[in-house]
């Protein structure tokens, strides 16, 4: 059995326990679609946030965000805090 790449929720859920989220089986990781860095590499250049967004049917959504400080995103200066949506960002999958 091929193994999933997981995302934790850690300060998400800390009143409810502590989960993950299994991201599809095609789905290596997520990158900065401008510069490619990873989302959550070890040095945090790329660090993971998670946003509770609730839908009509009153469906719990994890929303990702990623603040890519390598390149800066959408034209801004390195190291300013810019976020992306995970919806808008690069999915590299398996080949």
């Amino acid at each position: 059995m091929a193994s999933r790449t997981k995302i934790g929720l850690g300060d998400l859920v800390k009143d409810r326990g502590v989960g993950s989220v299994d991201l599809p089986e095609e789905v290596l990781y997520l990158c900065c679609p401008n510069c490619g860095t990873q989302a959550g590499l070890i040095d945090q250049r790329c660090p993971i946030q998670f946003k509770e967004v609730f839908n009509e049917e009153k469906t719990l959504v994890m929303r990702l965000q990623v603040d890519c400080r390598e390149c800066g995103c959408n034209d801004k200066e390195p190291m300013q805090q810019r976020t992306w949506d995970f919806l808008h960002a690069q999915v590299v999958k398996k080949q």
